[in-house]
């Protein structure tokens, strides 16, 4: 399994809480945008199994959205 099977997933949820939904953009897996006053940023890094990296990942993106999401597989 990849981490890109991840993706549709998110993607889903993320659209039915009514966010537009990139994937990859600027090195972060899934950036989703919900419109409205004020509009919310949300990122989202995935990987396979929960660890440090994804953590740290989160932190390096937290000071460029509203949100970070992590996303990991259930083992």
């Amino acid at each position: 399994m990849q981490e890109t099977s991840l993706y549709v997933p998110v993607k889903r949820f993320l659209e039915s809480l009514d966010f537009t939904v990139k994937g990859e953009v600027g090195g972060c897996d899934v950036v989703g945008l919900r419109d409205g006053e004020p509009p919310v940023v949300v990122i989202c890094e995935l990987k396979l199994q929960f660890n440090l990296e994804l953590v740290l990942q989160a932190v390096d993106r937290a000071a460029a959205c509203d949100e970070v999401w992590l996303a990991a597989l259930m083992s």
